[in-house]
């Protein structure tokens, strides 16, 4: 197969080639300040739709608290785009654009730095002047997060425009961030693969597609310390299939085993008189360039949504586990037979809802899937509490008795190895707004097995005192709050170091322990 590389390089002088991260500059967000006036445990109970942890705790991060990623070494490191000015810890969703993209980086003294070698590589390969702008996309809908290899090679997707034209880019580092190759990529929802333990990190992280054509693989190999990239190769030709969903849960939809990488997918047709959404895995070997045919997982759901996309997991010992997605559903688990193959599988077992494939107001959405050292799965959605329900329905399952009734959550469901999936655990619970709510979770796992989930809140179809409450914190942002663009603000992230039986709010101290 015919490799080609395009790529740049920029050099910053402040960077060490030698031990852990020590780039960039101070900050803007670290002052030194305490971050919690107390130690913070979940539940976290919103009792005003816009009362967040900011005012409950007086939380103070001196990071922004995005999803974090972890060198080998289990160096801390977070990507994140800024919508507002520097120092304001109002950071919007929405996928909007910005011309501000930094790396955060805690170094050993336990403070927080920033650089932006990433852009300025960028800008060097676009050839651009001083006075040229260059927007990045940022928010929920981006896949803004640095992935490492077991080398600690780094590699993040950057969208970017340039000009009215808006390209994705493939940036990868060998010398701990100091200095990027660009690589342009095709038009696609691209997805990096994130290391769990037991997916294979000695090749970089699977680099997944979906374009009109169908689901592609732009494979990807280091050579002499560099990175190739081959031409984009066509897994499967359905138009209308789908990776797992980037805005909330965002878990992997590939895992690589040895030579091979599994991938799954959704498709939003109607395939094998299946009323609901019918989920596929195949695999692609790395070695000799064989695609299997794809294989139908099942459904999930009563209808077609785009929702539901599926996410993949692998155990110690090689075994696939898969959750296909669902929205206001139960959520279908499955298990293969033998390890790194999906020719057979467990019986589906339902996860939470109504224990089955109805539509349910006790419902999941959203899957974030984790699995630890010890080969639990930690699965993280959003919720809700149908015990507040106030409602002329007698119909338990009601899909036209939506969301308005209910109470949202940031729920964690559990499963340890040989045992069932345990009871829910409601990590943050919204009491008086009633209407839509999100969180844009995204979850994490550090190298020693600390949890990590970070969420923002987000609600519309608001009462005139929730706008009210809203235009006061957050005065600069939309005034018509029930029409896109749907803004969330001030992330949070939460861990947990007992392997998920108590989660509390993160503060710097935490990753230095």
């Amino acid at each position: 197969m015919q490799l080609y590389l395009c790529s740049i390089i920029i050099f910053l002088n402040s960077c060490s080639n030698q031990g852990s991260l020590k780039t960039g500059e101070l900050s803007p967000w670290d002052k030194g300040q305490t971050e919690l006036s107390q130690e913070v445990k979940t539940p976290i109970i919103y009792s005003k739709t816009f009362e967040r942890e900011r005012e409950k705790f007086n939380y103070a991060p001196r990071f922004i608290p995005m999803r974090p990623s972890f060198t080998p070494d289990n160096q801390v490191v977070i990507r994140f785009g800024l919508q507002g000015e520097i120092g304001s810890s109002k950071m919007a969703s929405s996928n909007a654009l910005s011309e501000k993209n930094y790396i955060q980086i805690l170094t050993e003294n336990g403070r927080w730095r920033t650089i932006e070698s990433h852009i300025k590589a960028l800008r060097a390969y676009l050839q651009l002047s001083d006075a040229e702008q260059l927007l990045i996309k940022s928010g929920d809908r981006t896949p803004d997060m640095i992935e490492f290899d077991g080398k600690g090679n780094a590699y993040t997707i950057v969208e970017a425009k340039v000009k009215n034209k808006e390209e994705k880019y493939l940036l990868f580092s060998n010398d701990k961030m100091k200095t990027w190759q660009v690589f342009e990529l095709s038009p696609a929802e691209w997805r990096l693969e994130s290391d769990l333990f037991h997916n294979n990190r000695s090749v970089p992280p699977a680099l997944l597609g979906k374009n009109k054509a169908g689901i592609i693989l732009a494979p990807l190999k280091i050579v002499d310390n560099q990175l190739q990239k081959g031409q984009d190769i066509l897994l499967a030709k359905v138009a209308k299939a789908r990776l797992r969903n980037v805005m909330s849960g965002a878990g992997n939809c590939s895992v690589t085993v040895g030579t091979k990488t599994f991938v799954v997918y959704m498709l939003n047709e109607h395939r094998n008189g299946l009323k609901g959404v019918p989920h596929y895995i195949l695999s692609y070997d790395h070695q000799t360039g064989d695609i299997t045919e794809p294989l139908l997982l099942g459904e999930s759901g009563h209808r077609l949504d785009l929702h539901n996309t599926p996410v993949i997991a692998v155990d110690s010992k090689g075994y696939l586990h898969v959750i296909l997605g669902a929205h206001w559903h139960s959520m279908p688990y499955l298990k293969s037979k033998k390890p790194a193959n999906f020719t057979e599988w467990s019986d589906v077992r339902y996860i939470a809802g109504n224990g089955d494939n109805r539509w349910s107001r006790n419902g999941l959405s959203y899957p974030g899937l984790l699995i630890d050292q010890k080969d639990t799965l930690h699965l993280v959605v959003r919720g809700r509490n149908a015990h507040f329900v106030k409602s002329d329905s007698t119909d338990p399952a009601d899909p036209k008795d939506y969301g308005p009734h209910l109470n949202y959550a940031l729920v964690y469901l559990r499963k340890k190895t040989g045992q069932a999936w345990e009871e829910r655990k409601d990590l943050v619970i919204l009491k008086n707004h009633l209407n839509y709510s999100n969180f844009y979770h995204k979850t994490a796992l550090d190298k020693k097995g600390k949890l990590y989930v970070s969420y923002m809140y987000y609600a519309h179809d608001l009462s005139d005192k929730d706008k009210d409450i809203y235009h006061e914190k957050w005065p600069a942002k939309t005034t018509n709050l029930n029409k896109p663009p749907y803004v969330a603000h001030d992330p949070v992230l939460i861990y947990s170091n007992d392997g998920g039986d108590s989660w509390q709010i993160t503060e710097t101290k935490d990753f230095l322990q």
